[in-house]
């Protein structure tokens, strides 16, 4: 009967010996399984940051090239502009001129010519109101597209402050 107790005595201390060998080795699989899914997780944001990445680029360029076109129309407006006014001026200036060498020598004129200053007199008018107008057209194309220019700037910031959102959301998740 002595030996058959210590026969139990000792099956009891290796079937506990074993079972916490197995404990140990069934958290270490449980940790390495973690682990490795951990590694998953990291790998694939690493690549959604890197994606991020090239998005933020392609719409930086996509800005650039349209701020640059942009401010090519703004320019070959601004000399078509130019030009159409320099011309007007200078039609104003030889009827401002015309108009002041008739008025030297009033008792010379006709009565037709005097007509036909009275007509130069409101083409010089008209001409002036043109440049106005063209001067006032040209100011707001030019406001309008500041305004194009600032709305992509806005469109920009807002969508690369909605980039940073997204990244401060995913380090506040992250489990580390």
């Amino acid at each position: 009967m002595g030996l058959r107790v210590l026969l139990k005595i000792g099956s009891l201390k290796s079937s506990s010996n074993s079972s916490s060998l197995r404990a140990p080795q069934s958290r270490y699989q449980e940790l390495e399984v973690a682990l490795d899914s951990s590694s998953t997780t990291i790998n694939q944001l690493n690549e959604n940051v890197e994606s991020l990445k090239q998005q933020k680029k392609q719409v930086e360029h996509q800005l650039e090239e349209e701020k640059k076109a942009n401010y090519g129309n703004t320019q070959s407006t601004n000399g078509a502009v130019r030009g159409e006014s320099k011309d007007l001026v200078s039609h104003l200036q030889y009827s401002l001129q015309r108009i002041g060498e008739l008025e030297q020598a009033p008792s010379a004129v006709s009565m037709q010519q005097q007509e036909e200053d009275r007509s130069e007199n409101k083409s010089a008018l008209q001409l002036e109101q043109q440049v106005k107008e063209l001067q006032e057209k040209k100011l707001s194309e030019v406001k309008e597209m500041e305004m194009k220019e600032d709305i992509w700037t806005v469109r920009r910031r807002r969508h690369l402050g909605s980039c940073q959102t997204s990244q401060r959301t995913w380090r506040a998740r992250r489990p580390w």
